[in-house]
């Protein structure tokens, strides 16, 4: 076991470290390293089968139940791309209408695009070997902060290196690579790409918080998620900043539930201070070099605050319901979205570059993304585990601040996926996977554990009923 523990944490390493600085996971190569760390994970996962076997321990009916249910789906996925309902047209054709339908059997499952089922359908095998293999290995208390810390560190510098380049006045990814948009931030393709991609590495930042008492390094940690959260406000993304805003306050009602401050206030109002003017101070800087961009070529607050995005994200899912109710059993296929949607989508919506018109490939809600694609027996099958999980991880009770904090990150990513599109990022969707299946980790996986306050505190309670029994214990024979 020690053997799969250990190719576990470097693989999970890979997909914090590795996959974020490769345009934020949209490229070909991180589709592979996600998928090829799947297969990795899936080796993990054979061994901790063959030591079950090996100790006579059943595997726990969370593992089952995800077998059962991601089996079923895969099922779906590749029945649906045998049976096209649609030719496989590229969402971004220069005709405006490109939508045929073919022929195909109406009772099975079928796709609108099946090339991109059976692309999307690989990539998700590799995200539930991931999760899966999380939720069953765990992972002990050092090895898990020492990974928590490297994903903190990786993403403070990517907010560093960040905020320069977003005001350089220059359409260069890290100041090298080309690209179309205003829209990217550090090597990610959409600014809220990257703010899901904070939440999470906050989400982390605040679990070795609470898992460490030393002054210094929560100074740190608190600087950390001050440069992040800051990197969001420069990224200028609406939704982000509040879902960076709800995390903060729940954050701050857990520590305060938990009673975690137990140093002196005044050294905490120094490090909140020191936190708020590295915040001021950094955007202020930021704000001071947006002279060198052009006037008008890059998002602006002010323009910003001025419209109303829920109008557009309204029509899209008024949009999305009659495409939900055309097929309401299987969808119309994992990644066929994209191409499906062109047939309802109304002509407000679209705007015209050049001869080509812009549509969407999604409709900036992830849940309704996934309905329309699966259909209510595929997305069942897709949620049925995580929420089985999450029931009973809170029925159980969480041993251990840190995971609880960490979950609250992918909760409230699950919150901010209602109104954008943070898991078509392949970053973000495979970063969640593994946090989401560690935090949820059954008590009988080795999981971190002790060095908080809920340990510490039964560690107290079991001393004392030791004393007491030794108190009232009859002395002499």
């Amino acid at each position: 076991m020690s053997l799969a523990r250990t190719v576990f944490w470097f693989t999970a390493a890979g997909i914090l470290l590795v996959v974020p600085w490769n345009f934020g996971g949209m490229t070909l190569f991180s589709y592979k390293w996600i998928v090829n760390s799947g297969w990795i994970c899936g080796g993990c996962l054979a061994i901790w089968l063959w030591n079950c076997g090996r100790l006579h321990s059943r595997p726990s009916a969370g593992f089952w139940l995800a077998v059962i249910c991601w089996s079923l789906l895969g099922l779906q996925i590749w029945l649906s791309s045998k049976n096209p309902s649609h030719l496989m047209e590229s969402p971004f054709s220069t005709s405006y209408y490109v939508f045929n339908p073919i022929k195909h059997n109406e009772l099975l499952p079928s796709s609108a695009f099946w090339g991109a089922s059976l692309a999307s359908g690989e990539f998700y095998l590799g995200l539930g070997l991931i999760a899966l293999t999380a939720y069953c290995l765990g992972m002990e208390r050092t090895a898990f902060r020492r990974l928590m810390a490297l994903f903190v560190a990786n993403a403070a510098v990517l907010a560093a290196v960040g905020i320069p380049f977003k005001y350089s006045g220059q359409k260069l990814i890290l100041g090298r690579w080309e690209f179309q948009e205003w829209y990217f931030y550090s090597t990610f393709y959409y600014h809220n790409h990257w703010a899901a991609f904070v939440l999470l590495a906050m989400g982390a930042a605040g679990a070795l918080f609470v898992s460490r008492k030393g002054v210094v390094t929560r100074g740190l940690l608190i600087a950390a998620m001050a440069l992040m959260g800051v990197s969001v406000v420069v990224a200028k993304t609406r939704l982000g900043v509040l879902a960076v805003i709800l995390f903060a306050a729940v954050f701050a009602w857990f520590l305060a539930r938990n009673r975690i401050f137990k140093s002196s206030l005044r050294v905490w109002g120094w490090m909140a201070g020191a936190a708020a003017l590295l915040g001021v101070g950094t955007y202020g800087v930021a704000a001071w070099s947006q002279d060198k961009v052009e006037p008008g070529s890059a998002r602006q607050w002010e323009s910003l605050l001025q419209e109303n995005p829920f109008t557009t994200r309204y029509l899209l899912l008024l949009d999305t319901l009659p495409m939900i109710a055309a097929k309401p059993v299987f969808g119309w296929g994992l990644g066929g979205y994209q191409s499906a949607f062109q047939q309802y989508q109304r002509p407000e919506t679209i705007s015209m570059h050049g001869n080509t018109p812009t549509r969407y490939e999604h409709p900036h809600n992830d849940w309704l993304e996934r309905l329309a694609e699966l259909g209510l027996v595929g997305s069942l099958l897709f949620f049925t585990p995580g929420c089985i999980w999450l029931v009973r991880a809170l029925r159980h009770g969480m041993h251990s601040w840190s995971m609880q904090v960490v979950l609250i990150g992918c909760a409230v990513l699950l919150v901010f996926a209602l109104g954008d599109m943070a898991f078509a990022n392949r970053s973000v969707t495979g970063v969640f996977c593994l946090l989401f299946g560690l935090a949820l980790a059954p008590p009988t996986s080795p999981k971190p554990r002790g060095g908080d306050g809920d340990s510490k505190q039964r560690n107290r309670k079991n001393r004392l009923a030791v004393e007491s029994r030794n108190t009232h214990r009859p002395v002499g024979n």
